[in-house]
Parts: structure tokens; C-alpha cells; sequence
């Protein structure tokens, strides 16, 4: 995570005195060494859970599938606030780094935002995300508003791992498909398979 330095550092005394440390810099280097901490601390404390809105994008098989070799879990929200109410929000993409004004580093909302700025050549990936914070200990429970509902495995998953998942969720509700690439094209093909 990279966070743009807001020039304005109104709302510093407030920080300084919250955060005693380095207390000979100036302000201007001691936002710069804040702002360091944070991004570190951010990356170190949180956590962030990733969601795509596609299941066949070939870059996004190679880049978080290992190579095609991994899998694609298929979610579905039973409300129809979605999800919004499970504080799952969209990415915002844009050639800069996400801005937090110094006045708002302190509110969590303001931090947050980092969270959801992606470089805008990653738009293709139509992602959302859900921020855990160190606070919470372990990710929500969240299988009475979210529940797996399919598993799509990649062109090159080993069927030892294909078993594996099989057993694991046998007598579960959910649905299996196999990418397949095209034979015409650049384009994965998602065909079900039978439970």
C-alpha cells in the first residue's frame, strides 16, 4: 500500500501529540516519517480479502491461480443489499496513489480508503474488497449472509487436488466446473461438471 502525501498538514498537532515519537523532526519530515510507519504498519496490522466480479479472465487465472494450476471460489449473497452490508466495497482505480489529508489519518475511514485505490491498469479485474483490521483476530463468519456456492477448477489443477476439494465438501450445496482454454481464441471456458 502507497499513500500520497497530503502538502496540507492541518490536523498534525493532533497526530504529534497522539503519536510521541521523533519529536525533533520538523512537521514536514515528521509527516514523512509518519506517513512511512503507516503505510508499513497498515500492510503489517490489516488484512485484505479480494473478490473479482469475473471467473474467466485468463491474466487473473495466471497471476492469483498459480499459472492455472489453482482454483476459483464462487460466492453467493442471499441479501440483496449484497455487498454493502457485508462491508464488502468496490476498488477504485486511478493512475495516483490514494490521498488521506493529514486531518483525517486518524479516522479509520480515512485509512481505509487506501485500501480500496488499485493502479487504474489493474481495472480489468472488477474486484472488491474487504478490509480486516488487527483488531479482529480472525475473518467474520459470514456464512449466513455469504456461502460458497461453486468451485471452478483451473485448466492445469492437479486432480489429486481436485479429489482433495471433493472430499472436503462433500454433502455441501455447492456446484463444480472446470476452466477450459477455447480452441478458437484467448478465452477460458467455464463447463460444469457433475457433482
Amino acid at each position: 500500500m502507497k499513500i500520497r502525501r497530503d502538502p496540507d498538514l492541518t490536523g498534525i498537532k493532533e497526530v504529534r501529540k497522539k503519536f510521541q515519537y521523533e519529536t525533533e523532526k520538523t512537521d514536514e519530515k515528521y509527516a514523512d516519517w509518519f506517513y512511512s510507519k503507516l503505510e508499513k504498519g497498515a500492510l503489517d496490522n490489516d488484512g485484505v480479502v479480494c473478490f473479482s466480479y469475473l471467473n474467466n479472465h485468463i491474466l487473473m487465472w495466471a497471476h492469483y491461480a498459480e499459472d492455472h494450476k489453482g482454483m476459483c471460489l464462487e460466492f453467493h449473497c442471499e441479501h440483496s443489499s449484497g455487498l454493502q452490508e457485508l462491508g464488502l466495497l468496490p476498488v477504485l482505480y486511478d493512475k495516483h496513489y490514494a490521498e488521506v489529508p493529514f486531518n483525517k489519518i486518524l479516522e479509520e475511514e480515512g485509512m481505509a480508503a487506501t485500501y480500496y485505490f488499485k493502479f487504474i491498469n489493474w481495472e480489468y479485474e472488477k474486484d472488491v474488497r474487504l478490509v480486516l483490521h488487527e483488531q479482529q483476530k480472525e475473518l467474520v463468519n459470514y456464512h449466513e449472509k455469504m456461502r460458497l456456492s461453486k468451485v471452478i477448477f483451473g485448466v492445469d489443477t492437479p486432480q489429486s487436488d481436485k479429489e482433495l476439494v471433493r472430499r472436503v465438501l462433500k454433502g455441501e450445496d455447492v456446484q463444480y466446473a472446470q476452466a477450459v482454454m477455447s480452441q478458437d481464441e484467448y478465452k477460458l471456458i467455464i463447463e460444469p461438471l457433475d457433482n
